[in-house]
């Protein structure tokens, strides 16, 4: 939710807003792959921090991983109860 509001704000800060990424080791990492296509592991990254990601990838992109999760979860839910699936990943 906070995340939510940094990021909508005209004056958004980059600093402030990987600052809050960082605390999150799932969306940062997320972020930090999306920021670094090319690199085959963690050692490649040119990009290493929240906030060098922000510059490559855009503000617009943090609400599409933050929500990707929950997203896939809530779709798995609903074709586990609607057609009475088991889905496996």
């Amino acid at each position: 939710m906070r995340l939510t509001r940094l990021v909508t704000r005209q004056d958004a800060d980059l600093e402030q807003i990987g600052k809050v990424i960082e605390l999150d080791p799932v969306l940062n990492q997320r972020l930090l792959r999306s920021a670094n296509p090319s690199a085959s592991c963690e050692d490649d990254y040119t990009a290493t921090t929240a906030e060098d990601t922000l510059m490559r990838t855009s503000l617009g992109c943090v609400p599409l991983l933050g929500m990707s999760t929950p997203l896939a979860l809530a779709l798995v839910k609903a074709f586990q109860t609607m057609l009475n699936l088991k889905l496996e990943s």
